[in-house]
């Protein structure tokens, strides 16, 4: 058996590596040039965990990420409202409850997992032919791929996606978000705080192995109220003006 992996995101080289280790052949394409990740952090949960474990990628994420051992919800002048100790689960199911990964980390540790030579960069699907004999991938450079399944991992705007289930339309759901990254002076807690505010808004960071980042997400877009929120904790002086942190070991 065969498939054919339309992306090569976190998502697609995860798909690649769980089905080689069962035995069937996989083929990855992606659509950009080389394999890459943007954005901030990733947070992986244990349902998660326990799959990269049977894929023996659970030690790598720990390697290059960081457990988290505690949540606490806070108000915007830092006063505790609530706590979610997460070392007491992770006691208890055996394995990391809560990791924070830096995306084009992450990317990397699955990529290094993955025969280099199933991977192709610069090839965009844009459709797919089934018939009784399997599926046939269509690119734009004119290739074409056959094998007996498609695995969709190509994003948000996934032509696997659109022509299964059509494409839906976006909805915006009334929150807008910054994020960055920064460096730390100091040693913070494996834990992550979200402060929040009134009218919806929130700050909260998030600490890993090789950085930690940190983020603001608001329903009104007042570039004030971050400036002011931030500078009244002292744990958030780093963050006016950005919306993320970055925190260095």
């Amino acid at each position: 058996m065969k498939a054919i992996i339309i992306g090569g995101g976190i998502g697609g080289l995860s798909a690649a590596i769980a089905l080689d280790r069962v035995g069937i052949e996989t083929a990855v394409f992606e659509q950009a040039d080389q394999l890459r990740e943007i954005g901030a952090g990733l947070t992986v949960w244990i349902n998660a965990s326990r799959a990269l474990g049977k894929m023996k990628a659970a030690e790598g994420l720990l390697r290059c990420g960081s457990p988290v051992t505690r949540f606490e919800v806070r108000s915007w002048r830092g006063k505790v409202l609530a706590v979610s100790p997460f070392a007491i689960l992770e006691r208890k199911f055996g394995a990391a409850v809560y990791v924070c990964v830096h995306r084009g980390e992450f990317l990397e540790l699955l990529k290094g997992m993955t025969d280099t030579g199933k991977i192709h960069c610069g090839s965009r699907c844009i459709g797919f032919d089934e018939d009784s004999s399997g599926i046939t991938a269509r690119f734009a450079n004119g290739a074409e791929e056959s094998g007996d399944i498609v695995v969709g991992a190509d994003g948000l705007h996934s032509v696997i996606r659109a022509r299964l289930h059509s494409e839906p339309k976006a909805r915006y759901a009334g929150y807008t978000c910054w994020r960055g990254f920064a460096t730390s002076t100091g040693d913070y807690p494996r834990t992550w705080e979200l402060n929040s505010g009134d009218r919806g808004n929130g700050f909260q960071h998030i600490p890993a192995a090789k950085g930690g980042y940190s983020g603001l997400e608001q329903k009104t877009r007042r570039k004030e109220w971050l400036t002011r929120r931030a500078a009244a904790n002292p744990k958030c002086w780093n963050a006016i003006g950005t919306g993320f942190l970055r925190y260095r070991n």
